[in-house]
């Protein structure tokens, strides 16, 4: 730290473990209170939806939101080889993110909180235009991390 000269030991990893465990914290916090995710479903008007990421923030979101909503896929960088999430009966098929360009959401949901930016680049550049989300944007019931609109990328917005 350049003001107390504390040396710090945060690599990018740890990060990820941070912010996971922040986002999971407030979702095992919203369900002992209550809070019914169907009405940030409705605020936000989705009724079909796609999940970006494989992770268990993924596995949750999609276990959660399964009976309220469409889930039409789940997709996931090139690479990652996993054919379909399956749930009490419901299979959604996993695609790679060039399929996402053809299909009618009304938004991708992207799971990796600590990824957001760079997952909203490549899934634009892998031809995805409708609309992006966060699960963080889920979890803490705000815009924590900027939705992109149909046809617009992350770095548009910014230089706006």
């Amino acid at each position: 730290c350049p003001h107390c000269g504390r040396n710090n030991h945060y690599n990018f990893d740890d990060y990820k473990e941070i912010m996971q465990h922040e986002v999971m914290s407030q979702w095992i916090n919203n369900q002992s209170e209550g809070v019914d995710s169907s009405i940030w479903l409705k605020k936000q008007q989705y009724q079909r939806i796609g999940i970006w990421g494989k992770s268990l923030l993924a596995e949750f979101l999609i276990k959660e939101l399964k009976d309220k909503v469409d889930i039409v896929c789940a997709a996931v960088k090139e690479g990652v080889y996993v054919s379909s999430y399956s749930y009490i009966g419901k299979n959604i098929p996993v695609v790679e993110p060039g399929e996402l360009a053809g299909m009618e959401l009304d938004a991708l949901i992207v799971t990796d909180a600590s990824e957001y930016t760079n997952s909203c680049d490549m899934i634009r550049e892998a031809g995805y235009q409708g609309r992006i989300d966060s699960l963080v944007n889920f979890v803490f019931d705000m815009e924590y991390h900027l939705i992109i609109p149909e046809n617009c990328s992350r770095k548009e917005i910014m230089e706006k």
